[in-house]
């Protein structure tokens, strides 16, 4: 279902699909969240699962695939410009290089 963001009583904005999120500055910095999440039942498909799921999950959980999900991607690029014959040959043992080039 959709979720209306609220901030100070007046809406902001609405999260409408699977795999959004909300509050990662409040996970980020361990601060509390300024903003009010509420479900929109009248967005309800008949014969569908009813309300909207959340996944609530802690700072160290979330800071966690951070760093998981920034690793992978740095060695996506790292790999995908190894598959360069020219920078392969310029970037094989400067790890120095490698990381600048990827960042």
């Amino acid at each position: 279902g959709k979720m209306d963001v609220q901030k100070d009583g007046v809406s902001t904005g609405q999260i409408e699909g699977a795999g959004e999120c909300f509050c990662q500055l409040a996970l980020m910095y361990h601060a509390p969240s300024n903003v009010t999440i509420s479900v929109d039942l009248s967005s309800q498909v008949v014969g569908s699962e009813a309300g909207a799921k959340v996944l609530k999950i802690n700072q160290r959980t979330y800071r966690g695939l951070l760093h998981e999900y920034s690793d992978r991607a740095f060695k996506e690029k790292r790999d995908a410009l190894l598959g360069v014959k020219f920078l392969r040959e310029l970037l094989e043992g400067d790890e120095l290089l490698s990381t600048k080039l990827v960042s």
